[in-house]
């Protein structure tokens, strides 16, 4: 925490900086006295009031409850908030009422310093409050949903296995299978051989066509599970369930030739 006096007033609350999550909390607005360091040297002082705050550099800012608790921690670390809240606590039931005695007066700076970190608006954001039930929902959906289709994506459903050879074609990859197969059986052609990564293999193809029409069927069902797994990701209503949301449910087993 440092202080900053300005000779304007400054908006209390959070200023987020450019491209990071990081910002500075104003808080504790106060007026102070100040002497005018532009006056004659030698003449008479001149004191003009200023503003005065408290500013605390905030690793999170896009959230006013994080960038309070973020203050509260500067001014108490190590645990010594919930040191002074324990021996408050044990006061309060020995001494019900008494805040304004020395008994409390930790407590009562303690309180009073956190009750003045209040926080306005967030500048460039219209609402200031914590992350509503229904916003933390949208995000979490918005996380599965990335999350299912990482997993659509990774080898866990795009593979097929060739002779206990692992490999997988993409889309455009099997859109050139298949018009070599059919320019293979429009030339007359019995076989066809093709390579892959250093491997080569040679079918049929009548054999081509009938491992061809599996991997694009195993394709086209992976896709539908997914997209039936963010169509009900999308309509839940609690966190609980977007959160428990298994991804890997429902895909068939990878083809194997």
């Amino acid at each position: 925490m440092y202080q900053v006096t300005l000779e304007k007033r400054h908006k209390t609350g959070i200023v987020r900086l450019t491209g990071s999550n990081a910002g500075l909390l104003y808080c504790n607005e106060r007026q102070v006295e100040v002497e005018d360091p532009a006056a004659e040297e030698g003449g008479e002082a001149v004191v003009k009031p200023m503003w005065a705050y408290d500013v605390y550099e905030i690793e999170d800012a896009r959230y006013p409850g994080k960038a309070k608790c973020s203050a509260i921690e500067t001014e108490h670390p190590d645990g010594d908030e919930t040191k002074i809240l324990r021996k408050t606590l044990a006061k309060v039931l020995k001494k019900l009422g008494d805040y304004y005695t020395d008994d409390f007066e930790e407590f009562k700076q303690y309180n009073e310093f956190a009750e003045a970190i209040a926080i306005g608006t967030i500048r460039g954001s219209e609402d200031a409050d914590d992350p509503t039930e229904e916003e933390l929902l949208e995000k979490a959906k918005a996380e599965k949903i990335a999350e299912i289709e990482r997993y659509n994506s990774s080898t866990n459903v795009n593979a097929f296995t060739v002779g206990g050879v692992p490999m997988w074609l993409d889309f455009d990859q099997r859109s050139r299978l298949r018009n070599s197969i059919d320019a293979a059986e429009a030339d007359g052609r019995q076989e066809l051989t093709k390579k892959y990564r250093g491997m080569t293999f040679t079918y049929t193809i009548p054999v081509w066509r009938q491992m061809f029409t599996v991997v694009e069927n195993y394709a086209g069902d992976c896709q539908n599970v997914s997209e039936a797994h963010k169509a009900s990701v999308q309509a839940m209503t609690t966190l609980a369930e977007v959160e428990t949301f298994d991804v890997t449910v429902d895909y068939d087993q990878n083809p194997s030739f």
